[in-house]
């Protein structure tokens, strides 16, 4: 069975009584160059993140928040 999880410490200012919400992610690929001596074409590493887009709009609403983010938690909808 599932447990009910305990109640989250966040302000109550309620802006609305229900919003919808759209969040996808993909992976990106990243490239960093090492500081090592040489040919710097040669000393490039690929690594893949994942970039993760939300959308949220109140419902009944037709005006859209978006954020977006490189980390796994912590969205942030922005007017």
């Amino acid at each position: 069975m599932h447990e009910q999880r305990e109640a989250s410490s966040l302000p109550i200012d309620l802006g609305c009584r229900q919003q919808v919400a759209e969040i996808d992610g993909c992976m990106l690929p990243v490239i960093t160059v090492r500081d090592d001596e040489g040919d710097k074409r040669k000393n490039k590493v690929l690594h893949w993140k994942e970039a993760r887009l939300a959308l949220v709009h109140e419902q009944g609403s037709v005006t859209p928040k978006f954020d977006t983010t490189f980390a796994n938690h912590g969205f942030l909808i922005k007017n």
